[in-house]
């Protein structure tokens, strides 16, 4: 990792402090910025094809 302030740390995904609080909630940056159309993304309920996570009522893979 690289070390890019006195506090944080660059893994080559995210930027992260050295010290996480407990039950401290960390949110990535979204990189992909891959678009639906306009009529798929009204369908779909988001415009980003990454946050696109159906609920199915089954656990993930």
């Amino acid at each position: 990792m690289e070390k890019i302030k006195d506090d944080c740390f660059y893994d080559g995904v995210s930027v992260l402090p050295k010290e996480l609080s407990v039950a401290m909630a960390y949110i990535p940056f979204q990189q992909d910025t891959t678009e639906y159309d306009v009529e798929t993304a009204l369908k779909r309920g988001t415009l980003f094809v990454v946050l696109d996570k159906p609920f199915t009522g089954v656990k993930a893979k």
